[in-house]
């Protein structure tokens, strides 16, 4: 595993993306081989038959040009390197105070190793950060709707959005059909523009972008409505009409849009509060952890490290110490569980209080924040160990 922790600025200077090319080909020129092959006779799971778990890139920002110090983020940085490197034999590449645009470099060039990737089972990125939910000005939609891209601040305060990262990742050859897991420990609190009306967003609500597009065609006679994928006017076929998608096709933003069009065009009397936009669902085998739900705040510790991201490291910790005990029994940690025993610790054992140096703001003593996460897993997952 390497243990490196580079840097976003070095002797004053900020690192270049040629630097960090170097940086990848110098890890992953000696990456973690993994001792045990795992060829499954269960289609109902991910494959493990590769020579290397997969890449895992870490990225914590603590010093910021303007915003508050992030005083927990080589508590992160340690924790995630033990728990992805140490634990489950990922090749780590691990970075600290980045740039916005230093992000992107890395999140390119992790996107660039095809044939590390080809030898991989899966693939890991775990960001910790301060971040929030931007406004993102969309065409043609009525002025009651907005959509909302979630953000990751670089120390230089200027922002990447989650979805670019995500859109990168699953755009990748070498990953295709094969685990792409993301977990986000930064904020998800609102940032406002001078296009939105404050006070309405806080009177507004949510409407899944499913349940969006399936209603506009409900309201409208859905055998004669047009394709909204298509500028003709055929008869949708079956393949077309969103009332009889399956759960497992996608949604596109081109058609939630003309879907929304078409519900405000036939629905005059609909109510014109704040409709925010959520996402729509996860791309194909990834995973997607927040440290919070949308709207909300994110927290930390210190001496601990972000909340999702230990509770994370603790429950894996926990899966390995239950191996070890039950070595005649059970010899891999199942991703789901994971997944569960962590938002279980945050619930139960974090809480924003004063007096154990949470980073929150005043008022909000005794709060419970929870883990959100998103996935589109159609097999099992578990790390062999």
């Amino acid at each position: 595993m390497a243990t490196n922790i580079y840097k976003g600025t070095v002797k004053g200077r900020p690192i270049s993306k040629e630097e960090i090319k170097d940086i990848f080909e110098s890890i992953l020129t000696l990456g973690s081989f993994k001792s045990k092959h795992k060829v499954s006779s269960n289609q109902n799971e991910y494959e493990c038959n590769k020579s290397y778990r997969g890449l895992a890139i870490i990225i914590s920002n603590e010093s910021f040009e303007i915003l508050e110090q992030r005083s927990y983020c080589d508590v992160e940085l340690k924790m995630m390197q033990e728990t992805f490197g140490n634990h489950l034999n990922f090749t780590v590449v691990t970075f600290k105070d980045l740039t916005a645009q230093q992000i992107n470099w890395v999140v390119d060039i992790a996107c660039e190793q095809t044939q590390f990737h080809r030898d991989s089972d899966c693939f890991a990125c775990i960001i910790g950060s301060h971040g929030n939910e931007k406004p993102r000005s969309v065409d043609s939609l009525p002025t009651c709707v907005y959509y909302r891209d979630h953000c990751i601040y670089g120390v230089d305060d200027d922002t990447v959005t989650t979805k670019s990262i995500i859109e990168k990742v699953i755009g990748v050859e070498g990953l295709q059909d094969k685990p792409k897991m993301f977990f986000i420990q930064a904020c998800r609190s609102k940032m406002n523009d001078g296009s939105m009306n404050k006070i309405c967003s806080e009177h507004g609500h949510e409407i899944l972008v499913r349940d969006i597009v399936k209603n506009s065609f409900n309201q409208i006679n859905i055998a004669t409505s047009l394709n909204p994928l298509s500028s003709s006017g055929s008869k949708p076929t079956d393949n077309d009409t969103i009332g009889s998608m399956s759960k497992d096709q996608d949604i596109t933003e081109f058609s939630i849009r003309a879907a929304l069009k078409k519900l405000f065009d036939y629905n005059k009397n609909m109510p014109k509060e704040i409709i925010r936009i959520v996402d729509p669902p996860c791309a194909d085998d990834c995973l997607v952890v927040y440290s919070t739900a949308s709207e909300k705040n994110s927290y930390g510790r210190v001496g601990v490290g972000g909340w999702m991201l230990y509770s994370l490291h603790n429950a894996i910790l926990t899966q390995i110490k239950r191996i070890d005990q039950e070595s005649s029994k059970i010899n891999c940690i199942d991703i789901s569980r994971v997944l569960n025993d962590m938002t279980y610790y945050v619930s139960k054992y974090f809480e924003v209080d004063e007096s154990s140096e949470s980073t929150h703001p005043k008022g909000m003593e005794k709060r419970k924040v929870p883990v959100l996460f998103e996935h589109c897993f159609p097999k099992e997952m578990y790390f062999y160990l």
